[in-house]
């Protein structure tokens, strides 16, 4: 689906599909930078999971692609939208990745802490930060699920 300067933009739809069509991507600096900016929320059914907002997937205010397209610094908000299915197309392959981050004390970040609310005590999260054990990176090793959290400043997405 290819679209000259003359065509209207492509359709959310039309992105989509384009996202999803050929062989993965490979993951860009784009890509890590719309992962942090994802709103990943707690689902609290059950023992609780995190999941990524679908109405709202990008954290802050104003339309999706307008957001998206701050987040990787264009103008072109179909390039945005389409960097962003990317990132829908590409999180299962590195949510199953091994963990590659050790025991020790994370940062909670802010936007995070703000959505828990008085609920974070009792989450495990004392002075903004959640200590993971030795015991949650072997879960998530047998689980071969991955939630990437950085210590350091280093975000979510961020490889060394």
């Amino acid at each position: 689906m290819s679209h000259d300067s003359s065509s209207a933009a492509p359709s959310r739809a039309e992105l989509l599909l384009q996202a999803f069509e050929g062989p993965e991507p490979e993951l860009q600096p784009a890509h890590r930078a719309l992962m942090r900016g994802l709103n990943v929320v707690w689902r609290a059914e059950g023992a609780g999971v995190p999941v990524i907002n679908p109405q709202e997937p990008l954290a802050g205010d104003g339309p999706v692609a307008a957001l998206a397209a701050a987040l990787i610094g264009t103008a072109d908000e179909a390039l945005a939208q389409r960097r962003l299915a990317e990132v829908v197309r590409l999180l299962p392959r590195l949510l199953n990745e091994p963990p590659t981050c050790p025991p020790g004390r994370y940062a909670v970040p802010a936007r995070m802490l703000a959505y828990l609310g008085e609920h974070a005590a009792e989450l495990g999260v004392e002075d903004g930060h959640f200590e993971l054990l030795p015991a949650h990176v072997r879960l998530m090793q047998f689980r071969g699920c991955l939630q990437d959290f950085r210590q350091g400043g280093r975000q979510i997405g961020d490889r060394e």
